[in-house]
């Protein structure tokens, strides 16, 4: 009798210790397979890390990728003109490019093969900054002035526009090829009085320098084209619309919950790249978020983007001959990617 129940003891013992381990296995297996089921998706910068991309660090952090299956790989860049031929080589899966790049490799000779896939910034950050004692506050202020520029830049580029389209005289200006170092424009002995750059860059670190500085603000002087955009392969786009779809919409989610946790996000964004300089990493977040905010249109959509807004980079470019052939605008850049319902919206 004793045997008997030792034994049916035993072989419950059996089955309670095998049922665990299978249920072990399953759990172990379920978590190994969650992992193995994400994809590793890269994605290039425009430039060298900065926080005006925290939005994708704060996507990482949040999970908004990895919830869609994404593995998101950041990718440093050294600049637009590679990210588009990074994307037409299929290096790299995405890639942020500026706009006016994007629908000038679209249209060159030797056209790039991508799309615009979302839009970030409504326009371009040039301005032409000084320090305020040189009384440069207006275009015509710059007459009998130095102005230092970046022969070649995006930059230069919409400082020539802006001089043609508000018909400023630019043998009256002083103009000076620099390398674009702040130094140039703060020095006992600098022979400039103002700088063509960014206005999320030298005037905010001024700024924190304690200088006053004025701006001269292209974008309000009717120079109009679309800044900062994610750009794809036209056949990543055919072949995987689902893939683009969840980087699109996780991006949009991203960028949606930097603007409203500044703060937090800030610190998600330091805590990968505790190299940067904290003040001016805040400083150019706010910007950034200023900006993508001020851009955006009645449906409240991030990334949204509109044929008129296309039209005038388009313009742009023919004024400054970066058109080398004819292209459809409406094939360059699409919005059905995007994410329409209210989780997607900035309120």
């Amino acid at each position: 009798m004793y045997n008997l129940i030792f034994c049916s003891m035993k072989k419950i013992l059996i089955i309670v210790v095998s049922l665990l381990l299978i249920v072990s296995c399953g759990n172990n297996n379920k978590k190994s397979g969650t992992t193995a089921k994400l994809k590793e998706v890269t994605i290039l910068l425009d430039w060298s890390v900065g926080s005006e991309h925290t939005f994708l660090y704060v996507g990482k952090k949040m999970d908004f990728f990895k919830d869609r299956g994404i593995n998101l790989k950041i990718i440093q860049g050294t600049g637009s003109v590679e990210s588009a031929n990074m994307v037409d080589a299929k290096s790299t899966d995405f890639a942020l490019c500026s706009g006016e790049t994007a629908l000038q490799s679209k249209a060159a000779e030797n056209p790039r093969n991508i799309q615009v896939i979302s839009v970030y910034y409504p326009n371009t950050p040039t301005v032409i900054f000084s320090l305020a004692d040189k009384n440069i506050a207006k275009p015509n202020d710059l007459y009998g002035k130095s102005v230092g520029i970046m022969d070649g830049s995006s930059a230069f580029k919409n400082y020539v526009f802006f001089c043609k389209k508000n018909k400023i005289d630019r043998t009256k200006i002083n103009e000076i090829s620099t390398t674009g170092d702040i130094k140039e424009v703060i020095a006992q002995n600098s022979k400039l009085d103002a700088m063509v750059h960014f206005g999320y860059q030298h005037p905010l670190r001024l700024r924190l320098m304690n200088y006053e500085v004025n701006e001269i603000k292209l974008s309000d002087y009717d120079v109009q084209l679309f800044g900062l955009s994610l750009i794809a392969h036209t056949d990543l786009i055919e072949k995987n619309p689902a893939l683009v779809r969840d980087v699109v919409q996780s991006i949009q989610k991203s960028i949606k919950y930097t603007i409203e946790n500044p703060d937090e996000a800030l610190t998600i964004f330091l805590d990968e790249n505790p190299q940067s300089d904290r003040e001016y990493a805040k400083s150019k977040l706010k910007w950034v978020n200023e900006f993508v905010l001020s851009g955006l249109s009645d449906n409240k959509i991030v990334g949204y983007q509109t044929e008129i807004g296309w039209g005038k980079t388009y313009e742009y470019l023919k004024s400054i001959d970066g058109i080398k052939r004819e292209i459809n605008l409406n094939g360059f850049f699409t919005n059905k990617f995007l994410g329409d319902s209210d989780e997607y919206k900035i309120q």
